[in-house]
């Protein structure tokens, strides 16, 4: 039987998270990087991102923000800035 077996998993794969969050693959992996995508843990040269914490910062159940103070919209911009 497989690890996976009958049980649902607990990570995304960046993919699976990047499409969820609406961002492009460049955008997330930089946001990776910077440590802007909660629940998200490097584990050699992969990435796991956790998919409770994950799906509570897309919708809005939590309070968490990114340690830079951005918002999941603001990951998406260049310069960081808000379009208001």
């Amino acid at each position: 039987m497989s690890a996976t077996g009958n049980q649902e998993r607990v990570t995304y794969t960046p993919a699976e998270a990047w499409t969820r969050a609406g961002l492009s693959r460049s955008a997330f992996y930089k946001a990776l990087q910077k440590g802007r995508i909660p629940g998200s843990l490097r584990v050699g040269r992969r990435w796991l991102i956790g998919r409770a914490v994950f799906d509570q910062w897309l919708t809005g159940e939590t309070a968490m923000d990114e340690p830079s103070g951005r918002t999941r919209s603001d990951l998406a911009n260049r310069d960081g800035r808000s379009q208001t």
